[in-house]
């Protein structure tokens, strides 16, 4: 079996817990030795069963060992990328991470270090890049391009040929029309319907989407 960390040890990160041990109850391929997070209150609790062990720092200390990222939030989604960097750890690492539940086109490419959840659907000729999380219940229509370290919340409807920045975060229940350009750095709130270009650095919400104001 291949030993594993999960950093962070929020929501996402139990989330992988669960799909590692479905996975194992079909084929035993994990095992996770723990979670990594800098909130030093968790240090030694036990999440979702498993411990955690200390601060991201420490993740070269395990060697080879598989990583899985569970870092990011609406929050803190444009840290993501720095913090994975700051760490220096090999790109070949970061598995990804498919539920087995996904439906994924054999064309479509999936960057390292991406968790892709439940129900979800990649279509033909899809990208995603690098760390790109991709929640239960999402469509990625064929042909689109997901920037690495973006976030894609739960049950977005992406269409076909959009094209998504870098450390984007589409929140839930999304929908973008077909052919669209989210910049990078962009929030799309909950359940917003984006029906024009985005430029880097937007905040919209709602339907159709509208600025609410810029990244500073």
């Amino acid at each position: 079996m291949k030993k594993a960390i999960i950093l962070g040890a929020g929501g996402t990160g139990r989330d992988i817990v669960g799909f590692l041990e479905q996975i194992n109850s079909v084929n035993p391929t994990y095992d996770c030795l723990g979670f990594l997070d800098d909130d030093l209150a968790k240090l030694g609790q036990m999440i979702a069963g498993i411990a955690v062990l200390g601060p991201l720092e420490t993740v070269l200390q395990y060697g080879e060992t598989i990583v899985f990222d569970g870092l990011g939030s609406p929050r803190a989604y444009q840290d993501r990328q720095r913090l994975i960097e700051e760490l220096l750890i090999p790109a070949e690492q970061f598995e990804p991470l498919v539920h087995p539940t996904a439906v994924i086109a054999p064309t479509c490419t999936i960057g390292s270090g991406c968790i892709v959840y439940p129900f979800t659907m990649i279509g033909p000729e899809a990208s995603l890049g690098e760390h790109v999380t991709v929640l239960s219940h999402t469509v990625v229509h064929h042909d689109c391009i997901i920037g690495g370290y973006s976030i894609i919340a739960s049950g977005c409807n992406i269409s076909g040929s959009v094209t998504v920045g870098r450390s984007c975060y589409l929140g839930a229940g999304c929908s973008i029309r077909d052919g669209i350009q989210v910049g990078e750095g962009a929030l799309v709130g909950m359940g917003s319907v984006v029906v024009a270009d985005l430029a880097p650095g937007s905040v919209v919400a709602g339907n159709p989407a509208k600025p609410l104001r810029d990244h500073e």
